[in-house]
């Protein structure tokens, strides 16, 4: 059973009228009580921030001062989430606002800081890790963690882009099975890609699914190490049903 990461604060509405607003994470939450009580986690800090970006950017964010305490909060619980993962208890980060559209200089796309690069920067930081592999099956493709790691030799992005639904099933299990080395797993997980939202791909059974897929490669790959952190995924009516059943594949 996967720890979930959450702090009320990710439900302020610090953008309102936004697609990404805190009704995704009232939903998400409403089905996940099972897994009460939520890991609570402190907010990071400016410097953590600086691991990947630029100090313009921060600089920015940090002028929207209600904004910047959700973002440190997500930040920290991206970061709570990778560290539950390496003393191998599998994580789900409930958190917002989403991130991997972040890079070092600028972000779009609902995001502005990336909350998985910190994460895994800063577990870079802590342990001695050789190699961390992250998947991002958002509909949209992480083009900000993409472009952060880029350079290196210690994490690869992959990010998963199908016109179908058996497609981006087998790609995802494919690539998957293709891993012959990692220290931890980490997971951008989008739930745009459901047959309801912008992506139009897949149904609710596909989530529990890859979940489980993950599960068996974490311990076939780093004795269970493996988080995953929530980005998109906006049609409220299943997205906490769906979030359920990666959480109880994933777990």
């Amino acid at each position: 059973m996967p720890s979930i990461v959450y702090h009320p604060a990710y439900e302020h509405d610090f953008a309102p009228g936004s697609f990404e607003g805190p009704e995704r994470l009232e939903a998400i939450r409403n089905s996940l009580q099972q897994y009460q009580p939520f890991c609570k986690p402190e907010p990071a800090k400016e410097a953590d921030l600086l691991l990947v970006h630029e100090e313009r950017l921060v600089a920015k964010v940090k002028r929207r001062k209600a904004l910047y305490e959700v973002i440190l909060l997500a930040v920290g619980g991206a970061i709570l989430s990778a560290r539950l993962a390496m003393r191998g208890e599998p994580a789900f980060g409930l958190i917002r606002p989403p991130g991997h559209h972040a890079d070092s200089r600028a972000s779009w796309g609902f995001c502005y800081v990336n909350n998985m690069a910190i994460a895994i920067k800063k577990i870079l930081t802590e342990n001695n890790l050789n190699w961390v592999v992250v998947f991002d099956l958002d509909h949209h493709v992480g083009d900000g963690t993409q472009r952060i790691f880029l350079p290196s030799r210690q994490v690869t992005v992959i990010n998963i882009i199908a016109l179908n639904r058996q497609d981006y099933l087998a790609q995802t299990s494919n690539k998957l099975q293709l891993i012959r080395r990692a220290d931890l797993l980490a997971i951008s997980m989008g739930f745009d890609t459901y047959e309801h939202d912008i992506g139009g791909l897949l149904c609710t059974e596909d989530y529990a699914h890859i979940g489980s897929w993950f599960r068996r490669a974490a311990e076939r790959l780093c004795q269970g190490r493996r988080f995953a952190l929530l980005e998109g995924g906006y049609y409220l009516p299943d997205l906490g049903k769906n979030v359920l059943a990666f959480c109880e594949g994933f777990g």
